[in-house]
């Protein structure tokens, strides 16, 4: 993480999982979409920005927010991989000064397509090949 101001880097906050929990890249229409497991891996370790964020540093009592610049990636691949996909999205709506007011929830419809093998090591830390082979896939379908 990095404020956007002072460029300072703030701590790296470690988290652990069992389940990899992975969204559907944000899409700009709401027509139908076909998303791959790399796209979506991609999404979770690619560059993003966070608004209205205070950095310790550079911020004062009249200029406090900010925008973080965050990412995220695999440290160290585990010995069995579990992915869960996210399946609702938001329709932000912002206010004429362009800040989000509100946020409409709803299930996305979109198509992930996925391969029978695949290999973390793009996505870790230490680029250390890591090569997962499809178990089972386990779908939800009907409310929520």
């Amino acid at each position: 993480m990095r404020c956007s101001k002072c460029r300072k880097h703030c701590p790296e906050k470690l988290n652990t999982f069992k389940v990899l929990s992975l969204a559907l890249p944000q899409k700009t229409s709401h027509k139908k979409a076909v998303w791959t497991l790399t796209e979506c891996l991609d999404e979770l370790t690619k560059r993003k920005s966070m608004e209205d964020f205070k950095c310790e540093d550079c911020s004062t009592e009249d200029r406090a927010c900010f925008t973080m610049e965050t990412s995220s990636v695999i440290k160290k691949a585990p010995d069995y991989l579990a992915l869960q996909v996210l399946r609702m999205g938001c329709d932000i709506i912002r206010g004429a000064n362009g800040k989000v007011i509100d946020c409409v929830s709803r299930k996305l419809t979109d198509t992930l397509e996925y391969p029978e093998t695949i290999d973390l090591a793009p996505w870790t830390k230490d680029l250390t090949t890591q090569v997962y082979e499809l178990y089972s896939v386990v779908e939800h379908k009907g409310i929520s």
